[in-house]
């Protein structure tokens, strides 16, 4: 389970390149940009092992997205005999939501070729710049 929680907590190893900062202590802040999109997030909640919880601040830059603001990103880690199980939600997008669909598969994508191979095999795929 520290190996799954210790990936997740390193975003910029899965999610994105461009992240800078660890994002696994509460009180951490770190950003997303890559083009058309941008994300201030701060880390509310970390139970090592257990609970991850990012909060997406309103910022005002010009590529961040309106849907994602106060928002929240959600990990939530159980042992499964001698695997980690990961709950991940997005809590506050909505179905009816404009970037509801995109946003949906981008997050299925990222955990799919970013996180899991880095768990399994210490490699993700973080997403570039140009991405």
């Amino acid at each position: 389970m520290d190996k799954a929680f210790a990936a997740v907590a390193h975003p910029s190893q899965w999610w994105a390149k461009s992240i800078t900062a660890k994002a696994g202590d509460e009180g951490e802040t770190f950003e997303v940009d890559i083009p058309e999109h941008y994300s201030h997030l701060r880390v509310t909640e970390c139970e090592p092992g257990e609970r991850l919880v990012w909060h997406v601040d309103p910022t005002g830059h010009e590529d961040e997205q309106g849907e994602w603001k106060d928002t929240d990103l959600i990990f939530e880690f159980e042992e499964k005999g001698d695997k980690t199980e990961i709950t991940f939600t997005h809590r506050g997008m909505q179905e009816h939501l404009e970037t509801y669909d995109q946003d949906t598969s981008e997050w299925k994508r990222q955990i799919a070729k970013g996180l899991i191979p880095l768990i399994d095999e210490g490699k993700g795929e973080p997403l570039e710049a140009d991405n």
